[in-house]
């Protein structure tokens, strides 16, 4: 009798065992959760800038130029210094598939892109250093002012390169010399660039 107990212990362990295994559960199915989602209102200075912008939504084949949404915005009242969008063309002249804009209100920035014919915007603190909404080249109405960011010492440590206010980007010492490349030599030649 303990025998045949002790195989009936055995087979229901492996039977559980398989269960759990294959991604069965013995226990009661508990339904998975639903991720929650919270849905976010955005403040009503988002919504001012998008209600400006509605003459120019709804076509979903044409991107307004950066003159346009500057005349739209300033029309409900923005003034030119607020103002950034990003540029009407790329470097290569591909076109751009959508226009970005950046509004500057006493809350911070409101910034957002007009794609296909509609307008989405989310209200963002400005840059700490210069003050604005936008980086990069971007368009501004005529007349506004470009930002001035943080001046440069003249006999500062800081080479320029990606200045952010307070931060270095030197690599190297400004008396340290580069070292050779490995198979270079100062002798003569063209070491590397596949001779005569």
């Amino acid at each position: 009798m303990t025998r045949a107990l002790s195989r009936s212990a055995a087979l229901c362990g492996s039977a559980v065992l398989l269960a759990v295994l294959a991604g069965c559960s013995v226990f009661a199915d508990t339904p998975a959760q639903e991720p929650k989602v919270v849905e976010t209102e955005e403040p009503a200075e988002v919504d001012e800038v998008i209600a400006a912008l509605e003459p120019l939504l709804g076509d979903a084949e044409s991107i307004p130029s950066s003159a346009k949404v500057f005349e739209t915005l300033m029309d409900a009242g923005y003034e030119a210094d607020q103002l950034e969008a990003t540029q009407d063309e790329t470097p290569l002249e591909t076109g751009v598939p959508s226009k970005q804009f950046a509004v500057l209100v006493d809350a911070g920035c409101v910034v957002g892109e007009i794609r296909e014919g509609k307008a989405a915007a989310t209200l963002m603190p400005p840059s700490e250093s210069t003050g604005t909404c936008m980086f990069g080249a971007v368009d501004r109405p005529e007349g506004a002012p470009e930002p001035s960011g943080e001046p440069r010492d003249e006999d500062g440590e800081d080479n320029g390169t990606g200045h952010i206010p307070g931060e270095s980007f030197s690599t190297a010492e400004p008396s340290e010399a580069p070292s050779e490349a490995p198979g270079e030599s100062g002798e003569g030649g063209s070491a590397g660039l596949g001779g005569n």
